[in-house]
């Protein structure tokens, strides 16, 4: 029996028209369902109706379709005694780990997964975020910008209340953007903490609006032996605005293997130690005290001394209050970490999404710099991260030192190219590459 246009069963996406067995609709839109279901004709010979609704168990698992008639009865009736003891929440509840357990190939890992959060939400915090109190209590408690609720497998969420414009900025800092999904992506592995993810490639498609949440969506493109694809898109207002392809590695080889071959580029040379060097956030406030009290660029220094990043330039930067500062060579080296400490016991991937809400930020500024430009400018229109890629190759913390040497090979049409390698204690831990959007202002 075929089932007519509005079957609750097929909006569920539970049963295929030739074998879904809700009845056709009768007169005046109404489910004619008679008393008597075990009367009814089986949609198909493999299927057939018992005479009544499976019986409630106090332990074990239910077959997938025990569950679709347990669901049928509890669409036939009203009645809680026709689901014999089972309460909606509970019934959808089975009903997706049944899911889970048929569709997946790793059903026996799946079925024991639960709801949670990243690793620095406390642990109240691990349950659907349904209700208003639940969110109240996330976004109160907030203590990281890649903090995520994870609303089912493969969702999350990133509460609008942590999102970060930067100084000047149209939407959420893209590092913020990326630094999530790498985040969302390395959850949605099952906590399986022996993949590490080994390159990432985004494309901002759209502004970030930070006066909503943002949705992280998950989708497992491939899982092999030893290499994981998965693709994360950014959510708001039902439109994608971010996407990202992120492939994981993990290590196969034996103690008997031979030693695999390795080179990298050498690490610059001649360069101050960090503790040496002025912190970035001392010029920040010098700059601060001369700026007259209705200058433009008040809210721009404020936040500035506001970020989580600490920074130390190898080389003097120019003053940040002169708009047409002298031009420099396209390359910038400098020191950067977080500013505070990571929890030894936390999870070892979050060091790679730090990194990559690090890495997006001083790059675009390096392709400025021979054309006597620097943030902030009255001189500039549009800024904007397009599209752009990291590749980890090491181990590595990002709450200690970090060389971040820059470089931008091209800047043509308002689009800038720029290079970026990551050294730690000699080793080159991460290289990233970035096209942005770099546009004049119009005149007038």
């Amino acid at each position: 029996m075929a089932c007519s246009k509005g079957c609750p069963m097929q909006d569920l996406g539970l049963f295929p028209a030739r074998l879904c067995p809700y009845p056709s609709r009768g007169v005046g839109g109404e489910a004619s369902i008679p008393r008597q279901v075990s009367r009814q004709k089986p949609a198909c010979k493999e299927f057939a109706w018992p005479s009544k609704a499976p019986a409630a168990r106090t332990s074990g698992t239910y077959c997938l379709q025990e569950l679709r008639l347990i669901l049928y009865y509890r669409a036939a009736s009203s009645r809680v005694d026709r689901c014999a003891g089972f309460d909606l929440y509970s019934l959808e509840t089975m009903m997706l780990s049944a899911l889970r357990r048929a569709t997946s190939r790793t059903g026996a890992a799946h079925a024991a997964r639960r709801p949670r959060v990243s690793h620095a939400a406390p642990a109240q915090q691990r349950c659907y975020a349904s209700s208003t109190d639940v969110e109240h209590r996330v976004r109160a408690t907030s203590v990281s910008h890649l903090d995520l609720v994870e609303i089912d497998r493969y969702l999350f969420r990133a509460p609008r209340e942590q999102l970060w414009v930067p100084p000047g900025g149209r939407g959420v800092f893209g590092g913020q953007v990326m630094g999530q999904a790498l985040r969302a992506a390395t959850l949605a592995l099952d906590g399986d903490e022996a993949w590490r993810c080994h390159s990432n490639h985004s494309y901002f498609v759209n502004a970030v609006d930070p006066s909503r949440d943002v949705l992280y969506r998950v989708r497992e493109t491939s899982t092999r032996r030893s290499f994981a694809t998965r693709s994360i898109d950014g959510i708001q207002n039902g439109s994608v605005i971010f996407k990202m392809i992120a492939s994981f590695n993990v290590d196969r080889s034996l103690p008997s293997d031979a030693p695999p071959p390795q080179h990298q580029d050498a690490v610059p040379e001649g360069i101050p130690s960090p503790e040496s060097l002025p912190c970035y956030r001392d010029g920040v406030r010098q700059a601060l005290e001369k700026l007259p009290p209705d200058s433009p660029f008040q809210s721009w220094f404020r936040q500035k001394l506001e970020s989580p990043v600490d920074v130390r330039y190898c080389e003097p930067p120019p003053d940040p209050l002169d708009a047409s500062p002298d031009p420099r060579p396209p390359s910038r080296l400098m020191w950067v970490k977080v500013s505070r400490p990571i929890d030894p016991e936390a999870d070892k991937a979050i060091h790679q999404c730090l990194a990559a809400y690090i890495s997006d930020g001083p790059l675009l500024s390096v392709a400025l710099q021979p054309h006597g430009l620097q943030f902030p400018s009255t001189r500039l229109g549009a800024v904007a991260s397009l599209d752009h890629s990291m590749w980890f190759h090491a181990p590595f913390r990002a709450d200690e030192w970090m060389l971040y040497d820059m470089r931008s090979p091209r800047l043509v049409d308002s689009r800038g190219l720029i290079f970026g390698s990551v050294y730690q204690d000699g080793v080159l831990v991460a290289t990233v590459a970035q096209e942005g959007l770099l546009r004049l202002k119009r005149e007038k």
